[in-house]
């Protein structure tokens, strides 16, 4: 549907590969959709390394299993 609405969506297979595509071009994501069990790289492990590269990025994060989700952050 993204990609519809003309978005350029890459999909990677691992927490630790999104966060290597963020630092490759950090000012080129709209947003980082993650999920909080990932492999390599939890999504709560992920955002950290993201927003410290680029502080108040935007981040989805998504799960199947509500306990692991992390408390909201701004």
């Amino acid at each position: 549907m993204l990609s519809r609405l003309g978005y350029d969506v890459v999909a990677h297979g691992d927490g630790r590969a999104v966060v290597d595509a963020f630092r490759e071009a950090p000012q080129r994501w709209d947003l980082v959709i993650l999920d909080a069990r990932m492999p390599v790289m939890s999504g709560e492990e992920a955002f950290d390394a993201i927003a410290a590269v680029r502080e108040g990025v935007r981040v989805l994060m998504s799960s199947g299993h509500r306990r692991d989700l992390p408390r909201a952050r701004r």
